[in-house]
């Protein structure tokens, strides 16, 4: 199952969590191939705030997916 980290330094993510379902349904469709058809319910979406001045942006993205090797 693919999943995305979705790193943000506000304090209310209202805006990224609207942006969600979008998100979840554009990968699965991205990271389908001809062995596997991904559906959006098969994407993991974690909204994580950051305190600190780590980050470059503020939102930043961690997207981990695995291929698919068929049989």
């Amino acid at each position: 199952m693919p999943t995305v980290n979705v790193y943000h330094k506000e304090k209310d993510f209202t805006t990224l969590d609207a942006v969600v379902p979008k998100l979840k349904v554009y990968l699965a469709d991205k990271l389908t191939c001809g062995d596997i058809k991904l559906r959006e319910d098969e994407v993991s979406v974690r909204l994580i705030t950051v305190q600190g001045r780590g980050m470059l942006g503020n939102v930043e993205l961690d997207i981990t997916a695995h291929e698919f090797s068929g049989f």
